[in-house]
């Protein structure tokens, strides 16, 4: 009994004294000066004129100091505090967060549990052929057409670029970043972990993404196509870790970023089944995702990796900061097949917004340990080929603003205006922020035959617009928001391989049925290789129809 006794008294002691985190939101900002002028770098002050934003906006206001020490004398250990959020971050028992619910100047207190997980990375992918690795180092960039926009003299000059990552080893030394360092290219580093400058430690994940933005292989081969961009390089990841904590790294790196005049921030981290709920990537919920909204509303455009638990059947959905309705969520396509890759996460968000936004090429050529090439895979990279694009395309469109060119980037994909929970609007297009024009589109009636009966409705393509490839593609709705599209067993069969160019675009047939709801119910991709393409029972249709092939997207209501 008395044994029992002090086992009960040890867990009261322990449970109440144990330690958590907590974010203590706070009522206001009464009694701060701030001069923003003083304050902000002078990209961050023209940015906010660009928008009308005020330069003494109450997210920008510091946090009361006052608030600050009386809330750090009250607990162990103090953490940090986000202007953004107007909260505090700390360690805390139960007896102390009670006490601080007390204080008049707290509006609230929101537990931040512990979540330990593992870094994301993608491995690394090898090829027997070297003429495939020199030629994804083409169509990486290619794809999106934008080799054009260095063509043009638009390689990302005068845009500044915040990269938040695990570490950025070999940056400081690498020759593929020379251009870089030569003209003093990168404005500012910080450690958001060990609070130090010195970011060039770590995994090699962050130097990996910014050479997809930025790189030049050898004399002239460009991986990225923005090496004329400025850089922002933060650490925000850790390694075997608390999650959470990497979100509040990436608030007060996105403070960081925005006080130090960014222009575009890029998150090839993402945040999902190990740290959240799937009802949790609703767009507002996870602190990452409110801060990447916040960013977005002072006038950064914020561009990230839509995530990799595509082939995750228990998960499958975006990852946070990607499911914010202001972030341009990035997935990736198959360079081989030529659509959607089987790690891409899908979407929509849980509020069934359109997720993601755009697509590009995720298996790349890329930096890698020692300075040297190797072919990788990830959303990782097709997120910064994308933000590299956008750097460009802003360059050659300075008067726009972030959401009118994350917009204009939708617009530009080549799927537009059709669209579907894999490839967003498709890849996006450099000839849609340049002089030249695209080649106008056929029209649908050239295109396609189409003929509805009573209980079906059949689309054709005229024969003369067949193609050879023949691809074996399934799909698989497992529930109403969640939709997979199954890759090939083996990625070469029956596609043919120019051995000069073995990369090029595939044209494929795209269908959804979107409901009255205003999302799909399904989606798919099929090869156009015979006739009919598609076939459907009418009775099971009840909202739109579209389809999308060679740039040409008809839609049927029923």
């Amino acid at each position: 009994m008395k044994d029992l006794l002090i086992i009960a008294l040890l867990l009261t002691f322990f449970g109440a004294n144990s330690q958590e985190k907590y974010w203590v939101y706070f009522t206001d900002k009464n009694n701060v000066s701030f001069e923003a002028e003083n304050y902000f770098h002078p990209n961050a002050i023209a940015r906010r004129n660009r928008i009308s934003y005020p330069l003494n906006h109450s997210t920008d206001l510091p946090v009361n100091m006052l608030y600050k020490s009386e809330v750090s004398n009250r607990v162990d250990e103090y953490l940090g505090a986000s202007r953004w959020l107007n909260a505090a971050v700390v360690m805390a028992n139960e007896e102390q967060i009670e006490a601080i619910e007390k204080l008049p100047f707290v509006k609230h207190v929101e537990p931040s549990g512990f979540v330990k997980m593992i870094c994301s990375t993608e491995e690394s992918v090898e090829s027997d052929s070297d003429f495939e690795r020199q030629d994804l180092m083409r169509f990486q960039i290619e794809r999106m057409q934008a080799d054009k926009f260095a063509a043009n003299g638009y390689r990302g000059k005068g845009i500044r670029i915040a990269i938040f990552d695990a570490g950025f080893p070999g940056v400081d030394e690498a020759e593929m970043f020379e251009h870089i360092r030569s003209r003093d290219g990168i404005k500012g580093t910080y450690d958001f972990i060990r609070k130090t400058e010195n970011v060039y430690r770590k995994i090699s994940h962050g130097s990996t993404v910014l050479s997809c933005i930025a790189g030049i292989a050898g004399d002239s081969i460009m991986l990225g196509v923005a090496p004329d961009a400025d850089f922002l390089l933060a650490i925000t990841e850790k390694l075997m870790k608390e999650g959470l904590a990497e979100e509040e790294a990436w608030l007060f790196a996105a403070e960081w970023a925005d006080k130090n005049g960014v222009d575009i921030i890029n998150s090839s981290l993402g945040y999902t089944r190990r740290s959240h709920f799937k009802t949790d990537m609703d767009g507002n919920t996870t602190v990452i995702t409110k801060a990447a909204n916040l960013a977005s509303s002072k006038g950064i455009l914020v561009v990230s990796s839509a995530g990799n638990e595509g082939n995750k059947n228990n998960w499958m959905m975006m990852a946070a900061p990607a499911d914010g309705d202001s972030v341009l969520a990035v997935g990736a396509i198959n360079p081989w097949s030529g659509f959607h890759t089987s790690f891409s996460s899908f979407g929509p968000s849980a509020d069934k917004e359109l997720k993601p936004n755009v697509t590009g090429v995720g298996h790349v050529v890329a930096y890698g340990v020692n300075d040297k090439l190797h072919m990788t895979q990830g959303t990782s990279f097709s997120a910064p080929l994308i933000a590299g694009f956008a750097a460009c395309a802003w360059q050659a469109n300075p008067g726009l603003s972030n959401w009118e060119l994350l917009k204009r980037i939708e617009q530009s994909g080549d799927l537009y205006p059709y669209f579907d929970y894999a490839h967003g609007y498709g890849v996006p297009q450099a000839t849609a922020f340049l002089q030249d024009q695209p080649k106008q589109a056929l029209h649908p009636d050239s295109l396609f035959n189409i003929h509805i009966e009573q209980e079906t409705i059949t689309v054709g393509i005229r024969d003369e617009y067949l193609n050879q490839d023949s691809l074996d593609v399934q799909t698989n709705i497992p529930d109403r928001v969640a939709n997979k599209i199954m890759e090939r067993i083996n990625e070469n069969v029956n596609l043919p391989i120019d051995e000069e160019h073995p990369f090029e675009k595939r044209e494929l047939f795209y269908y959804h049925i979107e409901n009255n709801a205003n999302y799909l119910d399904e989606f798919s991709v099929v090869s156009v290789d015979e006739n009919p393409i598609l076939q459907l029972d009418i009775e099971n249709l009840n909202g739109t129809l579209r389809f999308h092939y060679r740039g040409v997207t008809k839609e049927i209501h029923f």
